[in-house]
């Protein structure tokens, strides 16, 4: 992990869940150093690189694999650190976000086995970020 990475995930807006888990996934908290067993398939111990490749990473931040062994933090090395200007990567942002924090959160439900699910589950997530790179336009009076 690179200071660069791990301070933009501290400042750029987002909920306090998705900030944490962030952080946790930066500093190798996700999935966590106690040996699991995967919630998905039930197979296997639920290691980094093992979550990789069982909650899909590659396929659902449509990256190849040869680019990148750790999809995740490949996209949070890249989140800008300041609002982009070009629409196609504000587009490209707003749809890879909440796909992130989506897996971010399945990753901290695996981490939590036992205790009630529905607690890791955002309905709405990324909002605050997708807000602050592409403001709503302003409600008329």
């Amino acid at each position: 992990m690179n200071a660069k990475s791990c301070m933009i995930t501290i400042w750029i807006p987002m909920s306090n869940k998705e900030r944490s888990r962030c952080i946790r996934w930066r500093i190798g908290w996700l999935p966590g150093g106690k040996h699991k067993t995967c919630l998905t398939c039930q197979s296997h111990t639920f290691t980094k690189h093992h979550a990789i490749q069982c909650l899909q990473m590659h396929r659902r931040l449509n990256l190849n694999s040869n680019r990148t062994d750790d999809p995740l933090s490949f996209i949070l090395n890249n989140i800008p650190k300041s609002k982009p200007k070009s629409p196609r990567r504000i587009q490209y942002l707003k749809r890879i976000w909440p796909i992130v924090c989506q897996i971010l959160s399945e990753l901290d439900a695996h981490q939590h086995p036992t205790s009630n699910q529905q607690q890791y589950k955002d309905l709405n997530p990324g909002q605050a970020f997708i807000h602050w790179i592409d403001p709503p336009p302003p409600e008329p009076d």
